[in-house]
């Protein structure tokens, strides 16, 4: 494989993804740079989801297409914000304002139990999944400056710090990086 074209939109995530396989021999192409749009989010679990974005550009272009669906779930709250991660506070909610509305939810509440799940999709032709989990709670105030999404708020097992304090060290612990390393050798293989 020399061409891997990345279905997603996210700045952040994109960059996890370049850094990730950096020493692969492999051009990674963004849906921003084939000027392409998303595909409405309509599944209702990860994998639909990730599933529907790497099917959009692969059926188009047929260069190995890989997307990532991934998530927040808060024990507490029956698993919010869940599939619903991005869009949270509503159709246009930015990350400041997801991590308030998260805030908000809980309250002072003491059980602030959480899980980060992503579903990684490699379309070519065939379909490769891989699933990466990290546990963890949720933060009483946003703590840190890098990062995005919920990583202010997110302090995985075994740390005291939050994604967006360990920076560089969550590009080795996250559930993206998990699941990354599992589609890595898939790659590495094509």
């Amino acid at each position: 494989m020399d061409k891997l074209i990345v279905a997603t939109h996210n700045r952040g995530k994109l960059r996890e993804i370049k850094q990730f396989f950096c020493d692969l021999p492999v051009k990674i192409i963004s849906a921003d740079e084939l000027g392409e749009d998303s595909p409405r989010e309509t599944g209702k679990t990860y994998r639909e989801n990730a599933l529907l974005k790497a099917r959009y550009l692969y059926d188009k272009y047929r260069i190995p297409t890989l997307a990532d669906d991934s998530g927040l779930e808060v024990k507490i709250l029956n698993g919010l914000p869940g599939v619903y991660s991005a869009r949270f506070d509503g159709p246009k909610a930015t990350y400041e304002s997801n991590n308030i509305k998260l805030l908000s939810r809980l309250g002072n509440k003491s059980d602030r139990r959480a899980k980060f799940i992503s579903v990684i999709i490699l379309l070519s032709d065939t379909i490769y999944q891989s699933i990466g989990k990290v546990s963890g709670r949720i933060a009483y105030n946003l703590s840190g400056v890098s990062g995005f999404g919920y990583d202010p708020l997110f302090i995985p097992l075994g740390y005291q710090k939050t994604y967006s304090e360990l920076a560089c060290k969550k590009q080795f612990i996250s559930h993206r990086a998990i699941a990354l390393k599992k589609i890595k050798k898939i790659i590495e293989k094509l």
